[in-house]
C-alpha cells in the first residue's frame, strides 16, 4: 500500500519543480490525523501504536480559483499503520532537507534550525526511537507482522536520511569556513551519536563512514485519539 502512494506521489509531482506549477491548476489536498486503537492520546503512545489517516479531498475547479470556497466533489481515506507512518515521517524530513539544499543559497539559519530537529530532537526520540521500536527490539516479531519488504523500506529511508543529515552538516561547516562555531559542533556531535545507535541496525556498510568532522577538524554528536493535524499537503490533480 505505502508503495503505491509513493509511486502514486512521484507520478503527481514529477512535473511540478517550480513554484507556479506547485500552487497552481490545484485539485486534491491531504490532510494527516493521527490515532491509536484503543483511543488514547497518539503523541503520549509508543511509536509502535500511532497509526494515522490521510484523507484526500478534492474539488471540481482547479484552484487558485475565484471562488473562496468549493464543495468537496469526493474524499478518500488511507490509513497507515505504525511502521508505514514512521517510514513516512522519516522520508518527509529527508525530503526536506534535500529540498533545502536543493536551492542556493542556502539559509543557514533555516537549515541549522532543520538539522537540530532531525539530529538532536528535544519533543521527540525522532529517527533513533523508530530505529530501535522496528528494527532493534522485537524485529523478529516486526518483520511477521509488516513484512521483511516493509523493514528494508524502513532501513532504505534512514539510510537516505542520515545521508541528507550529512550533506547539510558539510554545507554548514563549508559556510563557517575556519570560524568556530558551539552550536555546529553539537550538531556534529549529535549526528555521531545517532548514527552510532542507528547505523548497527541497517546493515549498511557505507553508513561507517558517516562521520561529521565539524569545523577546523574536529569531531563535535516523530496527538486526543484523533488529534488534528492540519498541516495541508497539495497534491497535483490527476
Amino acid at each position: 500500500q505505502q508503495q503505491q502512494q509513493q509511486q502514486q506521489q512521484q507520478h503527481n509531482n514529477q512535473d511540478r519543480n517550480d513554484f507556479i506549477s506547485r500552487n497552481t491548476n490545484l485539485l486534491a489536498f491531504v490532510y494527516s490525523t493521527a490515532f491509536t486503537k484503543d483511543g488514547g492520546n497518539p503523541q503520549k503512545a509508543q511509536v509502535t501504536e500511532q497509526y494515522k489517516k490521510k484523507t484526500i479531498l478534492r474539488v471540481k475547479d482547479p484552484f487558485p480559483c475565484c471562488k473562496t470556497a468549493q464543495l468537496v466533489e469526493s474524499k478518500e481515506e488511507i490509513i497507515l499503520n505504525p511502521l508505514e507512518s514512521a517510514i513516512e515521517d522519516v522520508n518527509l524530513r529527508t525530503e526536506k532537507i534535500n529540498s533545502l539544499l536543493a536551492h542556493r543559497p542556502v539559509s543557514r539559519k533555516t537549515l541549522t534550525g532543520l538539522l537540530q530537529g532531525c539530529v538532536a530532537p528535544q519533543v521527540h526520540g525522532g529517527a533513533v526511537q523508530v530505529c530501535h521500536a522496528f528494527l532493534k527490539l522485537n524485529e523478529d516479531r516486526n518483520s511477521k507482522q509488516y513484512g521483511l519488504k516493509m523493514l528494508a523500506n524502513l532501513k532504505e529511508a534512514l539510510r537516505r536520511f542520515l545521508r541528507a543529515c550529512q550533506q547539510g552538516l558539510d554545507l554548514n561547516a563549508k559556510e563557517l569556513g575556519d570560524r568556530d562555531d558551539e552550536f555546529q559542533q553539537h550538531l556534529a556531535k549529535s549526528f555521531d551519536e545517532m548514527c552510532t545507535l542507528i547505523r548497527p541496525h541497517i546493515h549498511d556498510a557505507s553508513n561507517s563512514k558517516l562521520k561529521h568532522r565539524g569545523t577546523g577538524g574536529k569531531r563535535v554528536h516523530f496527538g486526543s485519539s484523533m488529534s488534528e493535524d492540519f498541516n495541508v499537503q497539495l497534491l497535483k490533480h490527476v
